[in-house]
């Protein structure tokens, strides 16, 4: 790609600025880009009668009134070594009484895109003509997109990739207001996006769409370290993201979130099996400033993944991690890496001897649709501090508590506060969720 600040005081569609490129040592030259809507702020007329580059005439043109940042793929330049050159032209006259001062350029950047876009798509595989949205995504002409397969339920419909984890899937489909499938999500946009309105439909996301989206800068950088030492039914993964954004700031809170997925279930692509930091995901609540780099990763503690869910084929999986702005649903940056240790197939893997994990493995969260309170009981006492949160389908924690160290007797919550829906319960302890089950709430007049 390449990068660059313009400013531009011209007489429009008259005078202008082109960049081009030789492949010949400065024989011939060729325009990058056109000015038919692709990449960003990427020239704004042709047919000029200054002839800037002396030939297509596609140009920057006119007055910006400021710096603009213009972006443009250079996929389609020769492989071999080429030279750029920015050519202005001018006519022989300005309108009347004016005087234009030209056209300046800064900050050139010439390399690769930092920026990967996630396709999140959601799907279900027992409604056939889904498979068309599906066959959508997979076929777009581009490299620069991630893509992440989400299983819904649909009334009537079985689909087993759901069933075996419903609650990451379901999870990542109420950020957005998912409710059926299908649906595709570019990179959280689900509004206006140069002068284009992302509303969900799989057919309205485009190859250059993708394209100028990868062209932004990323906020995160993200590093994935997979420890291949560990036993085939382990998963441990050290995950550092690193805010680097210069520009932007962000206030909290700010989603980290690391999924594994797994290629070629049932002929579908990428679909998720686990969301590693729960439906939640490790939330960061320092307000992130623009040119203060600073990293996150979990405790060495938490490296090491529980992935209670069935693997088909022990060899196709991946992490995909991302940063997503929680308030806008931005992603702000995703990587994916491939797992190359073999996991043991058609078998749910996962920590053995978690003692905080076991210690619940007994806790009954009834009942379910639970009316006025729900109640908490495992008919013995437990040896470590745990909390409680409900969340609702938008991931908002609407109440809150600890866990009662004796649960010989049934703890109650009251849940009459609370509108009637379907609602997550997390167990924690610390910051580290180790339980999560759906609890529908039905209080009765």
């Amino acid at each position: 790609m390449v990068a660059l600040k313009y400013w531009s005081d011209s007489d429009k569609n008259f005078d202008g600025a082109v960049l081009q490129y030789s492949s010949d040592g400065g024989r011939s030259w060729e325009t990058v880009g056109t000015d038919n809507g692709e990449g960003i702020e990427w020239y704004n007329g042709s047919d000029l009668s200054g002839e800037p580059g002396g030939q297509d005439n596609y140009a920057w043109t006119g007055m910006t009134n400021g710096w603009k940042d213009a972006r443009f793929n250079l996929n389609e330049l020769p492989k071999d070594t080429v030279v750029f050159r920015i050519a202005f032209g001018s006519n022989s006259d300005n309108n009347p009484g004016t005087v234009s001062n030209g056209f300046a350029f800064d900050d050139i950047y010439i390399g690769e895109k930092n920026r990967n876009v996630l396709i999140e798509h959601y799907t279900n595989d027992g409604n056939s003509s889904f498979q068309l949205s599906e066959e959508y995504i997979d076929e777009l002409q581009s490299n620069d997109f991630i893509k992440l397969q989400y299983h819904l339920a649909s009334p009537g419909l079985e689909d087993a990739i759901n069933a075996a984890n419903p609650i990451d899937n379901n999870a990542r489909a109420q950020i957005y207001g998912i409710r059926q499938p299908p649906a595709t999500i570019m990179d959280g946009i689900l509004n206006e996006y140069y002068g284009k309105d992302f509303n969900g439909f799989t057919g309205n996301i485009t190859a250059v769409d993708i394209d100028r989206r990868s062209l932004e800068d990323p906020s995160f950088d993200i590093t994935i370290d997979i420890d291949g030492t560990t036993a085939p039914d382990v998963l441990k993964a050290d995950i550092q993201y690193t805010f680097i954004d210069k520009i932007n700031s962000f206030a909290p809170p700010v989603i980290l979130q690391a999924a594994l997925v797994e290629n070629g279930v049932n002929g579908n692509k990428f679909s998720l099996r686990k969301l590693l930091y729960g439906p939640e995901g490790f939330i960061i609540n320092d307000q992130l400033v623009a040119g203060t780099p600073v990293t996150y990763s979990k405790p060495d503690a938490e490296e090491t993944h529980q992935l209670a869910t069935p693997i088909a084929h022990g060899d196709s999986l991946y992490i995909i991690a991302f940063a997503q702005d929680k308030q806008t649903r931005r992603i702000l940056q995703s990587v994916i890496m491939k797992v190359e240790q073999t996991k043991v197939s058609q078998t749910p893997v996962g920590i053995p001897d978690d003692p905080a994990v076991a210690a619940l493995q007994d806790l009954k969260i009834y009942p379910n649709p639970a009316s006025q309170n729900i109640k908490l009981y495992l008919g013995d006492k437990l040896n470590r501090d745990y909390t409680w949160k409900l969340i609702d389908q938008r991931g908002i924690t609407v109440l809150q508590g600890d866990v009662n160290r004796d649960l010989t007797t049934p703890q109650q919550i009251d849940v009459t506060r609370i509108a009637n829906g379907i609602y997550f319960m997390a167990i924690q302890t610390g910051d580290r969720s180790v339980l999560y089950t759906k609890v529908a709430v039905m209080n009765e007049n």
